[in-house]
């Protein structure tokens, strides 16, 4: 698929004439992402990375749980409760504000690493602000994107380290009363240096084609 951040390779696997997995090779969106500009910052006494925004772009601040629970240890950023909205814009604004930018819209993630037997689990939700504070608005979503930023930020802040193979996350998309439509796993499969993210996969276990580009079947 050709797009704005470059070619992304879809890779899609058939057996017996029957679907069984897509995989995503998000490499040229993470080199968008490193393009725009990459940052751990310092906001409202807690730590969070921008990763790739910009005046033009709008995505993503990303947010661990542990810090907004240090900060905020009462407050349920699973949930869509009022108090917990009006924490987030808080944040955000204050996030905008720290950058000199309006406080217009932006993409957010918020994140929290779980034990796990199977490498590393991270269970994730995304709020957007503003026009995600809808009332009874409980949709949450698994985006490839979203999980790019994410590895890129777990590496910012040293939770994912390379040392000669790639590093595979189990992402689970939180927030409560989801559809279950939207109950998603995605397993991100990274490469890197000490310095950045090389190569990104992706693949959901259940996806839709939503990207604005042109698609070209590849011929070997």
């Amino acid at each position: 698929m050709e797009t704005d951040a470059g070619h992304i390779p879809i890779e899609i696997d058939v057996k017996n004439g029957e679907f069984q997995r897509v995989v995503t090779d998000m490499k040229s969106y993470a080199d968008d992402c490193y393009k725009r500009g990459v940052e751990v910052v310092e906001v409202e006494e807690m730590r969070m990375v921008n990763v790739g925004i910009n005046e033009e772009e709008k995505e993503y601040v990303v947010l661990e749980h542990n810090e907004l629970m240090k900060r905020f240890p009462d407050i349920n950023f699973w949930s869509k409760e009022k108090r917990t909205l009006d924490v987030l814009k808080h944040i955000f604004v204050a996030f905008l504000d720290y950058y000199g930018m309006k406080p217009d819209f932006i993409y957010g993630i918020i994140y929290k690493r779980e034990k796990s037997n199977k490498g590393k689990t991270v269970r994730t939700v995304f709020r957007f602000f503003p026009w995600d504070y809808v009332p009874g608005d409980e949709l949450e979503f698994a985006c490839g994107t979203g999980a790019i930023a994410i590895g890129i930020a777990m590496h910012e802040l040293g939770q994912i380290v390379f040392s000669g193979k790639p590093e595979e996350v189990l992402l689970i998309v939180g927030g409560e009363k989801l559809p279950e439509w939207m109950h998603v796993k995605t397993e991100l499969k990274l490469e890197g240096t000490g310095q950045r993210i090389t190569g990104a996969c992706f693949s959901h276990d259940r996806i839709e084609l939503v990207a604005a580009g042109q698609v070209y079947p590849m011929r070997l």
